[in-house]
């Protein structure tokens, strides 16, 4: 299932994201009304509403940093609490049945990347946009933005291919939706890749937790929202 997941994620953005500096300006993001810890339980289904299992979503802060993990996607993702900003991000994928784990680190205006796989490991560096956040914790930063603002833009970085490309991101405000038997009030924000998109709906109420996301034909709904 999660090998499965993540083969789908991957697919939708090789084939998505602009190339082009969109003419829109940059998002502003902030971990003021994030959460300082808690627990996500999402339930994934298909296109057809079939069960496709779940994923948890943990975050935790410590001295002022803010870690999430799936366990879906296997990755760690931490960023500074009050810039919202990615310090680093640890990540474990398969390359034809064998594992590799990823270590990275945002420096100030690089981006350190260590590979390992099947004892050997590959070290390099990237130059680092702003803002840029990693493609596994970009649904969970967003959480964060300024819902006052409409179209803006940020780089997206897939740690897996080590691309980075600028999304645009458009809020499309305030709508209703169903979550289970519940009606909500939700922000209705769209990550634009160009080919492929991926709409996220935020409550509208502090913190703003991600009640859905949809991306290709899956959808993750959450569930529960453990403190």
């Amino acid at each position: 299932m999660k090998k499965f997941l993540l083969f789908l994620i991957l697919l939708a953005f090789l084939v998505g994201c602009g190339q082009k500096v969109p003419n829109i300006p940059a998002i502003r993001i902030s971990g003021k009304n994030y959460p300082s810890k808690g627990t996500l339980i999402y339930q994934v289904t298909d296109e057809n509403g079939k069960p496709q299992g779940k994923e948890t979503v943990d975050f935790q802060t410590k001295n002022n940093i803010v870690c999430v993990h799936s366990d879906v996607k296997v990755t760690t993702v931490c960023l500074d609490k009050n810039t919202f900003l990615p310090l680093s991000e640890t990540a474990r994928f398969m390359v034809n049945k064998a594992p590799s784990d990823v270590h990275i680190n945002f420096l100030l205006n690089k981006i350190k990347v260590q590979i390992e796989r099947g004892g050997k490991t590959k070290e390099f560096y990237l130059q680092k946009e702003t803002p840029l956040y990693p493609d596994d914790i970009l649904d969970f930063a967003l959480q964060g933005m300024d819902f006052s603002q409409a179209d803006v833009y940020l780089y997206d970085y897939f740690p897996y291919t080590s691309l980075k490309y600028i999304c645009e991101v458009k809020n499309l405000g305030k709508e209703k939706i169903r979550i289970g038997k519940k009606e909500a009030e939700v922000y209705h924000i769209v990550v634009d890749f160009g080919k492929k998109h991926r709409d996220l709906y935020f409550d509208v109420k502090i913190p703003h937790l991600l009640l859905k996301r949809v991306e290709k034909n899956v959808t993750f709904t959450l569930k529960e929202f453990i403190p």
